[in-house]
């Protein structure tokens, strides 16, 4: 009588393999990199960018003097991704305001996005699911823009979530009301989410799941009108400023004129940003080689036709930035959907070469830009260090309670109690009202000089001028400013102009400026020039 052997399942423990690689390389290259940068800036981890501290700025004055502005003095519509500032204020509530929790919220939602992607993958095999994570870790690059401490790691999550859910929902003909949760806070996190929520929304309709679609669209709607109708109850236009000042609409022109420029946008950025380029011809591919056969509403092939549609819809109306900032979403998209629907792909006859083709092509693009944002990422702190840090610090010392005028306003208003007076328009609602009609002069700042009062103004000069090219500038500085000190640094790569000038703005408060700079001018680093006036 034969006997029967125990079947032993096959052990599951490889499972999880691929997920525990691309976490540990992300911690590396994360760790790493906040420790090269800490190096080169006395200890002090320092985010890449001032919009950062802006937006800190909002979330520390909103948590303790619930005043949602860059200072607790006066409104301001100065922050795009309002769900993030008022989770940061949350964190700042419990613990009082610090430099620390950007980073970590970046870092855990940068985790997150990770395990959504991990779960998109799964059907794979642990090989491929580990190549797709680690291009996600690498390409993206996630563990460059999580170091930038804003709010777009979470925005990463949230896409990846969102778009699973309605291609699977896509696929089945069935509705997810998970799907109607997530598309006000991705709103509320970033204003880019009305593509990705749009294109689903319209595809459900298609697939006559009319209330559902047209859920999805008022959902996200409400979101989007409860924000501006906080704004314009506290005197902003209906989309926060730095939307209106940045975006393809928000400049002069005519109707022509701006339908000009967003039917050419696409083509054009899909050949000058070619990280983007080669996401989308990549897309594009696989979509094409996987037509035979092959419903359109398969949720690998319907997701390959969403990223296709946000890439265009994005480059049509938003901004396209370094370290992949703002597109960071469509550049994670595209890796998991290419990557999950690779196996459905024939790669045979002339196709094998196609995609052979591409992949070198995306895999030479995306390394060059990820290694070139790697170094860029601490160059970026470092230029931060030398001044808007350095301005914050004098500010803080000298000026901890003044009026200032400024262009650059994140570090100075986090690290002081000042009353500002921002240049630029951005925290200002007559500076920006009169940028977006063509009428920002001289006369004006002058105007806002009399009312806001300022001491000093701490402002970049090519960006004032009768004919500035700054799109963040402005008109001649008043005449009765008296300019007493300048800082440059050499080597740089985000700072709107390597010398910042120092003006008095009344002749009385000449002599205090200029001892305090010189006092101060011990303390500079190395790198910062002290030019003659």
């Amino acid at each position: 009588m034969p006997i029967k052997t125990m079947q032993v399942p096959r052990p599951n423990s490889f499972r999880s393999f691929p997920l525990a690689v691309a976490i540990t390389v992300f911690v590396v290259l994360a760790g790493i990199s906040v420790v090269l940068s800490s190096r080169s800036t006395g200890g002090r981890f320092i985010y890449p960018l001032d919009d950062t501290y802006i937006t800190m700025s909002i979330a520390k004055n909103f948590a303790q003097s619930g005043v949602w502005g860059v200072t607790r003095h006066e409104f301001s519509s100065a922050s795009s991704t309002p769900l993030f500032a008022l989770l940061l204020a949350g964190c700042y509530r419990l613990t009082g305001a610090n430099e620390w929790w950007p980073l970590v919220l970046s870092l855990l939602s940068s985790l997150l996005a990770l395990a959504a992607a991990d779960r998109w993958l799964r059907p794979l095999p642990n090989w491929l699911r580990t190549l797709g994570l680690l291009a996600a870790v690498l390409f993206v690059p996630l563990y460059v823009v999580a170091l930038t401490g804003m709010e777009h790691c979470l925005h990463i999550f949230l896409s990846l979530v969102f778009l699973w859910l309605a291609a699977r929902g896509l696929e089945t003909g069935e509705t997810d009301g998970r799907l109607l949760l997530l598309a006000p806070v991705m709103v509320l996190i970033r204003f880019e989410s009305l593509f990705l929520i749009g294109i689903c929304a319209g595809l459900f309709l298609v697939r006559k799941r009319y209330r559902f679609g047209v859920g999805l669209l008022l959902a996200a709607g409400c979101a989007l009108a409860a924000d501006a109708a906080f704004l314009l109850a506290h005197g902003g236009e209906w989309l926060p400023n730095s939307i209106l000042m940045k975006g393809v609409l928000g400049g002069k022109g005519d109707l022509l004129h701006h339908i000009l420029v967003v039917c050419g946008r696409p083509p054009a950025l899909l050949l000058a940003v070619p990280h983007v380029g080669v996401i989308f011809l990549a897309l594009l591919a696989i979509y094409v080689g996987s037509r035979n056969g092959t419903s359109f509403w398969d949720r690998r092939r319907v997701a390959l036709f969403i990223s296709m549609a946000a890439i265009l819809a994005h480059l049509e109306f938003a901004q396209v930035g370094w370290v992949y900032r703002y597109e960071a979403y469509l550049l994670a998209l595209g890796d998991v959907c290419i990557f999950s629907a690779l196996p459905s792909t024939p790669l045979r006859g002339r196709y094998s070469l196609v995609f052979a083709l591409i992949g070198c092509l995306a895999v030479s693009v995306l390394g060059y830009r990820a290694w070139d944002a790697t170094g860029g990422i601490r160059r970026a702190s470092f230029n931060i260090y030398e001044q808007q840090y350095q301005m914050a610090r004098f500010v803080s010392q000298y000026y901890p309670t003044a009026s200032v005028a400024a262009n650059d306003i994140g570090w100075i208003a986090f690290a002081s109690d000042i009353r500002l007076l921002d240049l630029t328009g951005l925290a200002d609602q007559p500076i920006f009202q009169a940028k977006r009609s063509g009428s920002y002069t001289t006369a004006l700042m002058e105007s806002e000089q009399r009312r806001a009062d300022p001491e000093i103004a701490i402002v970049f000069d090519s960006w004032f001028a009768e004919h500035s090219k700054a799109d963040l500038g402005g008109p001649s500085l008043p005449p009765g400013w008296a300019r007493v000190g300048r800082w440059s640094i050499s080597d740089n790569l985000v700072q709107g102009d390597s010398t910042v000038s120092f003006y008095a703005v009344r002749p009385s408060g000449v002599p205090k400026l200029r001892a305090s700079l010189a006092a101060f001018e011990p303390s500079l680093p190395g790198s910062v020039s002290v030019l003659q006036n």
